[in-house]
């Protein structure tokens, strides 16, 4: 009784758990992709985040571009600086 108590808790775990490959974004697999690739920054956008302790996080709009195809695809990238 025990043993069937135990498997019975082990299934949501199994069924419900992560991936074993998790599942990449677009831009990831447009990059992985991309023999040639350009990415434009617009620097004139930020969105800049401060925490008490000295952490600095910015948001920047990018654009990637795979110079192959022509398709762009637009991103934000995440810089952030730790003391």
């Amino acid at each position: 009784m025990k043993k069937l108590l135990i498997i019975l808790l082990f299934i949501p775990l199994i069924s419900f758990g992560q991936e074993l490959q998790p599942k990449k974004s677009s831009i990831r697999n447009s990059i992985n992709k991309a023999e040639i690739h350009k990415i434009n920054k617009d620097w004139t956008t930020i969105a800049k985040f401060k925490s008490g302790i000295g952490e600095v996080v910015k948001f920047f709009p990018i654009e990637f571009i795979n110079l192959k195809t022509g398709i762009a695809t637009r991103a934000l990238q995440l810089d952030m600086e730790i003391k």
